[in-house]
């Protein structure tokens, strides 16, 4: 007979210190149900990162982040003061980008 040890249950914290927060890109990547990076920079996908960003409350990720994911997706490279200016911004160059795709 194998006797086995009850499992300790980690508390909130603890759990966190072992998991790596995921970034930008890559939560955008997997909300938007694109299969790979690179094709976040697809303006197909535009609208589906722009009603993603906009479901996003500006304390979830850092600005370090938001302007990285910015530059990579739309190759703008902007200064920001906030995340939530950041974002306002984000919205407005994806949805120009997007419609610039049916002209």
């Amino acid at each position: 007979m194998v006797i086995q040890r009850p499992m300790r249950i980690l508390e909130n914290k603890e759990v966190s210190k072992y998991m790596k927060k995921e970034n930008l890109l890559e939560y955008l990547r997997r909300k938007s149900g694109i299969p790979f990076l690179s094709d976040l920079r697809d303006t197909y996908y535009f609208n589906h990162i722009e009603l993603e960003v906009t479901r996003i409350h500006p304390d979830d990720f850092d600005l370090d982040d938001c302007s990285k994911t910015i530059h990579y997706i739309t190759g703008k490279n902007e200064k920001f003061t906030d995340t939530e200016q950041a974002m306002s911004f984000f919205i407005k160059v994806l949805r120009i980008m997007h419609s610039d795709r049916f002209q």
